[in-house]
């Protein structure tokens, strides 16, 4: 690919809504969408009879330090949250080693790096 999206002209919002369908499409499931405001660390949720999928979807312009800042907050969230499994998708492009440090920012059993969407992985 020689061009990446980078979904900065999409409201925090309307980038969550993007992250349900795009994940939600790719893990053949439908996730649940809620009223814009105090989520709990819900942008999105699959629940079924063998465990919640919750996905957090951040939009971010800014550096990689501001979305490890903020994900110590959903860390909190996350541990209340116990869910079988957790996907996060942002707009930031990622590396092995970045999506390794917020896998241990989140520091929870139902989160692997296979579910850290970046950038790239949106795009394609």
């Amino acid at each position: 690919m020689s061009e990446a999206y980078t979904f900065t002209n999409l409201s925090p919002i309307e980038f969550e809504s993007l992250c349900r369908d795009l994940i939600g499409e790719h893990l053949g499931c439908h996730f649940e969408g809620f009223f814009e405001g105090a989520d709990m660390g819900i942008d999105g949720r699959f629940k079924s009879a063998s465990g919640d999928i919750i996905l957090q979807a951040k939009r971010y312009t800014g550096s990689f330090s501001t979305i490890l800042s903020s994900l110590k907050k959903e860390a909190k969230k996350l541990a209340e949250l116990n869910p079988k499994r957790y996907v996060l998708a942002t707009s930031l492009a990622l590396t092995p080693h970045k999506k390794d440090k917020i896998a241990a920012v989140l520091n929870h059993p139902s989160v692997s790096t296979t579910d850290i969407r970046g950038l790239t992985e949106l795009n394609e």
